[in-house]
C-alpha cells in the first residue's frame, strides 16, 4: 500500500501542502472537507515561508552581532595590554598595592582571560586614567578616554548581541508554530482522504498524493539547481517530485568518472555533495523514489568546480 505520510522536513511539508490546496480548490466542498480551505491552506503555507525567512534575517543578525563582540573585545585586549605596558613603567611588573587602584582583577597584572572581566577593566581604567592623567601615553593611545571607548564599545556590542538574541529566539518560535499548524492542517487533511475518499479513487492525484490502494512509481526530478557550497563541495537543489518519498543523486566528475555514481539517498529536496577539486566538472542527476521503486533520472545539471 503507498504511503502518505506528512513530512517533518519544511520544504517538503510546504510542497505538499501546496499540492493539497489544489485538491482544496477542486474538490474539497464535494469531499466535506470543512476544518480548512484552499486559501487558509495556501495561507499557513505561505506563513511558513515567511517566518522561515525571517528566521533566517534573524540568524544572520544574531551571527553579525556575535561577530562584533567578538571584534570590540579583540580591540579592548588590545587596549588591555598597552595599557599593562604604560603600567608597569610606573608601578612595576609585579602585582602591588599601588596596582589596586587601577581594577586589574585578582592580584595580577595580567589581562583578564574572560571577556566580562576585561570590559569591567576597561572602565576601571577609565576611572584611574582619569584620576591619574600623569600615566596616560597618548602615543601608545593609553589614556581615560580609550578606555572608555573600549568600555562603551563592548556595552554597546553586547547591547546588539542581547536584543538580536531575543528576536532570534522569537523568530525560531514563530516558525516553529507556523510549522507545526500546516503540520497539522496537512495531516488532518489527509486523515479525511483516507476516511471518505476511497482507495483507488483517480482524486487522490489532484491532492498529488499516492493511492493508497496502489503502488505507483514516483515522477521524474525536473530540473536541478547546482550551486558551489564551498571548497570541493556543491549543493544541488531541486523541487518535489510526486510521490516521492526519499531522492538519491548520481554523481560523475567528468573526465574521471566513467559513469554516473550513487551518493546516499536523502529525504530532503537538496543533497551537499563534495570531495571534488578545483577545475572540475561535475554532472549531477538525481533520482526520485519511493517505497513502488524508482524514477527514470533527471536530466543532468553541470557545474565547473572553482
Amino acid at each position: 500500500m503507498a504511503a502518505n505520510i506528512t513530512p517533518r522536513n519544511r520544504e517538503l511539508l510546504f510542497a505538499e501542502a501546496i499540492g493539497l490546496a489544489g485538491g482544496l480548490k477542486e474538490f474539497g466542498t464535494a469531499l466535506g472537507i470543512t476544518l480548512t480551505n484552499e486559501k487558509e491552506m495556501r495561507a499557513a503555507a505561505d506563513r511558513l515561508v515567511t517566518t522561515e525567512s525571517e528566521a533566517g534575517k534573524a540568524k544572520l543578525a544574531f551571527r553579525e552581532a556575535a561577530r562584533a563582540v567578538q571584534r570590540a573585545d579583540a580591540d579592548a585586549a588590545k587596549f588591555l595590554a598597552a595599557a599593562r605596558a604604560v603600567l608597569t613603567i610606573f608601578l612595576g611588573k609585579r602585582w602591588s598595592a599601588h596596582w589596586e587602584p587601577t581594577g586589574f582583577p585578582d592580584q595580577s597584572t595580567k589581562v583578564p582571560r574572560t571577556q566580562n572581566k576585561r570590559r569591567e577593566l576597561c572602565a576601571s581604567l577609565q576611572l584611574y586614567f582619569a584620576s591619574q592623567p600623569a600615566h596616560e601615553i597618548t602615543a601608545a593611545g593609553v589614556t581615560a578616554a580609550e578606555a572608555d571607548a573600549r568600555h562603551k564599545a563592548l556595552q554597546a556590542a553586547h547591547a546588539v548581541l542581547g536584543r538580536t538574541t531575543t528576536a532570534l529566539g522569537q523568530s525560531l518560535k514563530a516558525r516553529d508554530d507556523a510549522k507545526q499548524k500546516l503540520r497539522r492542517l496537512v495531516y488532518a487533511v489527509k486523515d479525511h482522504l483516507k476516511m471518505y475518499l476511497p482507495a483507488d479513487d483517480p482524486r487522490w492525484n489532484s491532492f498529488h498524493l499516492n493511492h493508497p490502494a496502489t503502488r505507483t512509481r514516483p515522477d521524474p526530478v525536473g530540473v536541478v539547481t547546482l550551486t558551489q557550497s564551498g571548497p570541493g563541495a556543491l549543493r544541488a537543489s531541486w523541487r518535489r517530485a510526486r510521490r516521492a518519498t526519499r531522492y538519491r543523486p548520481l554523481v560523475q566528475v567528468v573526465g574521471v568518472d566513467t559513469e554516473p555514481i550513487p551518493r546516499n539517498t536523502v529525504h530532503d529536496l537538496f543533497a551537499t555533495l563534495d570531495g571534488f577539486t578545483a577545475g572540475q566538472t561535475v554532472r549531477v542527476q538525481i533520482i526520485a523514489a519511493n517505497e513502488a521503486g524508482e524514477a527514470k533520472p533527471s536530466e543532468a545539471a553541470e557545474m565547473v568546480i572553482e
